[in-house]
């Protein structure tokens, strides 16, 4: 009983601290992504250049895996290019997403699963601060 009540202590604390992109069916993903660029911090200007370069990551707020990579931004999470599956399920379905998470790529490539935020700098070439870099 209190695994259960402490998974869901963690999910409340998550979805109230965690912001994501949750637009109705109706919304573009382009739209989607501009209207919620406000994160700061370190990685905001590396975020940003991600949404820019035409990387998207694609995931639900229920997978550990998602709340693992979302994690990695901090307070910049406002600016990852994110589209919530759930919320989404016509997009994700016609982009051919079947796991989560889902990165993709302007030039084609998709990764699955958490990306260490190096590969995701390789994959669009955009910087990651210098006290980033492993």
């Amino acid at each position: 009983m209190r695994h259960v009540l402490s998974l869901l202590c963690l999910g409340f604390l998550l979805s109230a601290c965690v912001p994501s992109v949750e637009a109705p069916e109706t919304s573009s993903a382009t739209d989607t992504l501009a209207s919620h660029k406000n994160g700061t911090g370190p990685l905001a200007e590396f975020a940003t250049c991600l949404t820019d370069s035409g990387a998207v990551f694609y995931g639900t707020e229920w997978c550990p895996h998602c709340k693992k990579q979302k994690a990695m931004f901090g307070d910049a999470l406002g600016n990852v290019p994110y589209i919530d599956c759930d919320a989404n399920r016509s997009t994700c379905q016609k982009e051919g997403i079947t796991g989560y998470p889902t990165w993709k790529f302007k030039n084609g490539a998709v990764l699955s699963g958490t990306q260490p935020l190096s590969d995701l700098a390789k994959q669009t070439g955009c910087v990651l601060p210098d006290n980033m870099k492993i």
